[in-house]
């Protein structure tokens, strides 16, 4: 059919339409002069194909409309788009308008530059004659962006088939990984804002070999992941450490968990200095080589005991054989026990219990030899360090209380055999240490009936003491004495009488 007009910005002088049997026009073609300038081939399912050629016949325009709204036009226009000369492009748009990719290609047709956009960036491909991938750049929302190199190397004598650089908004590389042929990551490493970094090397299942970490002063440490024996103990992996000068300062060993079964420093000259071991539950006893002097006795070495909760409840204080002459047990409220073995021995010559209240003082208690009536004493001090009580026992047995205020004995009181007054003539005994509101009584018979055993318990601070005779709990009693102490009294118990 010969008429002039315009299709898609095209002049043309004819217009050839095919239909098919069905009645379908599958087929348009536009000519001018007799060559073909515009073909519009339409698909049954939806869309269509068109395509411009210039007057020698070559393609200038070929556009593809799908059935879903969405649609490409390839420009036959070439151009340079990143560094790469094209011959072609194509731009591919969604139902709703929006740009979705641009593809470039070279003289044969085969890509050489694909960029596709996202709602959060952008990516862009770049291929070799061979139609693999050289490069792959991410751009994110926020700036930031990464960088795919398929350029095989070598990295910590690792081969690699390519590496993908991550730089933030800023252009920090904070991270760069290294991928073999098949896509698995080999190593990565990773740039710490205040300088150092860490290395990490991966097996072909994909597990962590050794993570490397530098630290912005110098020092270093490697963790391997390499199953051994150290002392006795299984492990699955261990971590060396090093000072900025290259000393190895450190060991520490893990479990299948990855949980840390023992740490181990040394000195510039090699010696240990300190080992750290730990349980299954998390709980952790630290030995370290530390010196100094506790209530007057010098150690060369401590033991630090540790809970799961990091509450350390327990110090030991060693000398240079490793005996015992110090141990300090710490409550929970504040509180502490301290036993002192001055002389090397398994006994302690002296145990001292502090309360945490505010102003509480502490006891200690000490063997004693030099005392024709008493083989130990308790005593009270206040919070100033100023001695309040003092309680002297022989084999358990109560003997004498003593007094002081102002650091000037007050009184000085007895103890008795007699049944009828065990707390001497008066039948009461004055504790002036003992807070009457925070001491308890306990009262224990034996059972020969030969003695009875008191106990006086304020907070940690605790006296006990032995009263030879027959007894009953209803015949003592503590009460306050008037002066911020305790009073202990004693009943005797009615005699009964018989009736005629």
């Amino acid at each position: 059919m010969s008429r002039d007009g315009t299709f898609w910005g095209v002049s043309y002088d004819k217009v050839d339409t095919h239909v098919t049997a069905e009645g379908f026009n599958d087929v348009t073609s536009y000519y001018k002069n007799g060559a073909c300038v515009v073909r519009q081939i339409n698909n049954p399912a939806g869309g269509f194909t068109l395509t411009t050629y210039d007057a020698a016949g070559a393609w200038l325009l070929a556009f593809n409309q799908n059935a879903d709204g969405s649609y490409d036009g390839k420009h036959n226009t070439a151009g340079d788009f990143w560094g790469v000369s094209y011959a072609s492009y194509d731009r591919a748009v969604n139902a709703k308008g929006v740009v979705v990719s641009d593809t470039y290609y070279d003289t044969c047709g085969d890509v050489l530059v694909k960029k596709t956009y996202t709602k959060v960036g952008s990516t862009v491909e770049m291929f070799d004659s061979s139609g693999q991938r050289t490069l792959v750049y991410n751009q994110n929302a926020d700036g930031s962006h990464s960088e795919q190199h398929f350029l095989p190397g070598s990295f910590w004598g690792i081969g690699y088939a390519s590496v993908t650089w991550k730089d933030s908004a800023s252009d920090f590389n904070y991270e760069n990984d290294y991928f073999d042929a098949s896509g698995h990551e080999v190593a990565q490493q990773i740039y710490k804002t205040c300088g150092g970094f860490v290395v990490t090397t991966y097996d072909v299942s994909g597990s962590a070999a050794i993570v490397f970490n530098q630290n912005a002063d110098g020092s270093y440490d490697g963790k391997h992941f390499v199953a051994g024996t150290h002392n006795g103990l299984d492990y699955a992996a261990y971590d060396r450490a090093f000072d900025k000068t290259g000393v190895h300062v450190a060991d520490t060993y893990f479990g299948a968990n990855n949980n840390i079964l023992l740490k181990e420093t040394f000195s510039a000259s090699g010696a240990t200095t300190s080992v750290d071991t730990y349980a299954a539950d998390g709980s952790h006893d630290v030995w370290s080589a530390t010196s100094g002097t506790f209530w007057g006795l010098s150690y060369t070495s401590r033991e630090s005991l540790y809970d799961a909760k990091g509450f350390n409840y327990d110090i030991k204080l060693l000398d240079a054989s490793r005996h015992v002459i110090a141990e300090k047990s710490n409550f929970c409220d504040g509180g502490w026990e301290v036993q002192l073995y001055a002389n090397g021995g398994s006994t302690p010559t002296s145990t001292l219990y502090q309360n945490a209240w505010t102003g509480a003082g502490y006891e200690a208690v000490k063997p004693i030899t030099n005392s024709a009536i008493a083989d130990q004493q308790a005593y009270f001090y206040d919070a100033s360090g100023a001695i309040q009580t003092l309680v002297s026992t022989e084999k358990g047995v109560g003997v004498r209380v003593d007094n002081y205020s102002g650091g000037v004995q007050a009184n000085s009181q007895r103890f008795s055999a007699n049944e009828s007054a065990p707390l001497g003539a008066s039948n009461q005994i004055d504790f002036f240490a003992l807070d009457a509101s925070k001491t308890t009584l306990a009262f224990h018979e034996d059972a020969s009936n030969a003695f009875a055993t008191l106990t006086l318990t304020q907070g940690h601070e605790t006296l006990s003491f032995a009263l030879l005779g027959q007894y009953s709990a209803g015949q003592f009693g503590l009460a306050a004495d008037g002066h911020g102490g305790s009073l202990l009294t004693f009943t005797k118990t009615p005699a009964l009488t018989l009736a005629a």
